[in-house]
């Protein structure tokens, strides 16, 4: 069956067009295709990715079939051009109509995060190099004979190469091509992506790492679809057994693709693949150029790249010869894309495993509980790893009730914390503390009038950022300088910083400590790989004593000598009407904990916290993540609850609060009236409410929650009740099928 099926994928992409018309999905947010009329004599395949004149301009799109034949050709514009590119597989076509079913979008919305590369479009740059004619001049310098003996036994060089090698200037490479001894040729630059070395063993795996790469390879080696879930402790070397897991694949001629929720900021990632496979892998992110990012587009669309390692827009990429994806954290927020298209990157690349018959591998310390419920249906594999590498042990932890605590108003460190962290560094080792607050404090208060600074674009507080001494909007990027006069009383010197940020923990632990090396790890400090690298170097180096930081510190990093994690605030994140609220929270703070004593050095994990008994606090004091995994499942499947329930979001925004809410509304009644009396008790309407954020980039913003029972499909009921709605002028409507957020 899986032979028949890929000469099936064969014969469709091969297919060619005879007739003089073809239908073309614009990479554009529209949802059906357009017809076009192809030039005489022209034959394309389905997929072709083509150049078509749309409203007065020229738009990129690709080939999804043969016309209707509605309209005649002498009514049709015809295509621009063919894109010099393997067309996109059926595989990919069928996951572009089917996310964009699922998600409610526009095909064309899909399709245009696949044709993502504008520059891997375009007819690939020329450069120009020089090759030496054999002819020698009649005056030959030192300098000219450096050239010409560097080219002798190369076929052909850059002007920058040649520099580089020999230290001339360019008028002496210019002077031999005028004279003929040289000669200026151009030609397309190819991309220089280097096969990484998968027949050397750079590690050496424990015995259970052994178990559990030998496990998943069974799984995988037939390369047809199936989920694993890589289950370990922080510390149990996960990446190593992926790495290993991915030769055979490689081996094969297939690729992989690697997503990384912080792909920018892992530099030691990076690092260990680099120094097991000889060779960097091919990244993508949004900070990469745009010629990197064209070479990389166009290298996965020819299969001249075995590993693709990137962010959650990696997962569109037009793989031709896909043959396993690791998800790697598979329970980050990071993966939600919540703007444009929104979808989770995870349960998409699950869905691109089963389009491709390629296996997904989910990696994971805290698996969500969506995957947890697959694992125990027995939809998904899990292999486990259950101890830390080369003996390491797991940190102690132990909190501290906060109640019990008395401290000054302006103190946030409790007794005992700053005690560890003393007793830390008198023994040359390392603490971070954690604290998931940008900025030096969350909110602006005047004790005058009692005014709250606030965003002028959101119904957001200020936050006062010190270092530059700015109050910033963490939502839509507001920025203003910090003022000393209240804008509502007038009164001078009133205005007071209310909570903590990290920029203000950093300030209590350096009035204890003035002479240490203190570091603050934000996305406001390690704004890019660059600055990640830096940071990661200091800590790395033991320059850095105390690292305050934000879920960047999160993220996988391994300090031999970080022995003490202090989370400052564990009861963050606690509160409020998110369903996920302690589910997310625990994994953060289980994965901050895993920071602490990854090597020889044994860890300790301080949880400042006012509630000692919450069943995430007791979980993590206990180590057991199981027990309040499982308390976790009953507590939803109790209420139908995703994962035991299906939710979906509507969210109505615009400039005029009335005719938002209005809308809302209206919605809320067509639903309820479409609704059949048998589908009531398993489809919930909620709402029309406020959103938390209920001004948000100058537009206000109304929700409606859509609750339903497991086996109910919401994504048809949606469509119509949308389509019944009559449209309202400047009224955004934004679906997001399985929300994360409720903001």
């Amino acid at each position: 069956m899986q032979h028949v099926d890929a000469i099936s994928e064969q014969e469709k992409v091969q297919e060619k067009f005879h007739s003089e018309t073809v239908s073309v999905l614009l990479a554009i947010p529209l949802d059906i295709p357009f017809d076009y009329s192809l030039p005489t004599g022209t034959k394309l395949a389905t997929g072709s990715i083509v150049r078509v004149p749309f409203r007065g301009r020229i738009v990129f799109g690709a080939v999804w079939g043969a016309s209707e034949g509605k309209v005649e050709k002498k009514s049709l514009k015809e295509i621009d051009g063919l894109v010099d590119v393997p067309p996109l597989k059926h595989a990919i076509r069928e996951l572009v109509d089917w996310a964009a079913s699922y998600n409610l979008s526009k095909r064309g919305a899909v399709l245009k995060m696949i044709l993502s590369s504008q520059s891997a479009l375009m007819p690939p740059n020329k450069i120009k190099i020089y090759q030496s004619t054999n002819t020698q001049p009649d005056k030959l310098t030192s300098t000219r004979e450096k050239v010409l003996k560097e080219l002798s036994n190369k076929k052909s060089m850059t002007v920058k190469e040649i520099v580089e090698a020999t230290g001339v200037s360019t008028s002496v490479i210019k002077g031999l091509v005028n004279i003929g001894c040289l000669q200026e040729l151009e030609q397309v630059r190819e991309p220089n992506f280097l096969p990484p070395n998968i027949t050397e063993d750079y590690f050496s795996l424990s015995p259970p790492q052994l178990k559990a790469t030998e496990s998943l390879i069974r799984h995988i080696h037939n390369n047809i679809f199936s989920v694993s879930l890589l289950d370990g402790v922080t510390g149990s070397g996960k990446t190593e057994v992926y790495f290993e897991v991915m030769k055979p694949i490689i081996a094969l001629g297939k690729q992989v693709l690697i997503l990384l929720p912080e792909i920018a900021l892992s530099t030691q990632w990076l690092h260990r693949f680099t120094e097991r496979f000889g060779t960097k892998p091919a990244i993508w992110h949004s900070d990469i150029s745009n010629r990197v990012r064209a070479d990389t587009w166009r290298a996965v669309c020819n299969n001249s790249v075995s590993i693709v390692v990137g962010a959650r827009s990696a997962l569109w990429l037009p793989f031709s010869e896909l043959g396993l994806i690791i998800v790697d954290e598979e329970h980050d927020s990071a993966y939600k894309q919540e703007e444009g298209v929104i979808y989770h990157a995870r349960d998409m690349a699950v869905a691109r495993g089963k389009k491709e018959s390629s296996p997904v591998l989910l990696v994971s310390a805290t698996p969500s509980l969506e995957t947890i419920k697959n694992v125990d249906m027995g939809k998904y594999n899990r292999v486990n790893l259950p101890d830390r590498y080369a003996n390491a042990k797991m940190p102690t932890i132990d909190s501290i009730d906060m109640r019990q605590c008395s401290m000054p108003s302006n103190r946030w460190l409790a007794p005992k914390l700053i005690e560890e962290i003393r007793a830390t560094l008198n023994i040359g080792e390392q603490a971070a503390l954690f604290l998931n607050r940008r900025g030096y404090a969350p909110l602006t208060l005047c004790r005058a009038c009692g005014h709250r600074l606030q965003c002028t674009n959101c119904s957001a507080w200020l936050v006062e950022h010190r270092d530059n001494m700015t109050l910033n909007c963490h939502h839509c990027g507001f920025s203003m300088p910090k003022i000393k006069i209240c804008p509502s009383c007038n009164v001078e010197g009133k205005l007071a910083p209310c909570g903590p940020g990290v920029e203000r923990i950093a300030e209590e632990v350096l009035s204890f400590f003035p002479d240490i090396n203190l570091d603050i790890a934000t996305s406001d400090t390690m704004t890019g790989p660059k600055e990640a690298e830096k940071l990661i170097k200091r800590i790395e180096s033991g320059e850095s004593d105390v690292i305050v930081g934000t879920q960047i510190i999160s993220k996988g990093y391994h300090f031999p000598m970080l022995t003490l994690i202090g989370i400052v605030d564990a009861d963050l994140g606690l509160s409020g009407g998110d369903l996920r609220a302690a589910e997310q929270t625990y994994q953060l703070l289980h994965q901050v904990s895993g920071r602490a004593g990854r090597a020889e050095r044994k860890g300790r994990v301080i949880l400042q916290t006012y509630m000692p008994d919450h069943p995430v606090i007791k979980a993590l004091a206990k180590g057991n993540r199981d027990n309040f995994l499982k308390q976790e499942a009953e507590a939803r499947s109790k209420n139908s609850l995703p994962p035991y329930g299906r939710l979906a979001a509507l969210i109505f925004s615009g400039t005029n609060n009335q005719t938002v809410s209005k809308a809302a509304r209206d919605l809320v009644i067509i639903a309820k009236k479409s609704t059949s009396s048998a589908d009531h008790s398993k489809i919930i309407v909620l709402g029309p409410a406020p959103a938390p954020l209920t001004y948000l980039r100058g537009k206000y913003r109304y929700r409606v929650l859509v609750k339903a029972r497991e086996d109910i499909l919401l994504q048809p009921h949606l469509k119509k009740w949308i389509e019944s709605l009559r449209p309202i002028s400047k009224v955004r409507i934004q679906i997001d099928v399985d929300p994360r957020s409720f903001l």
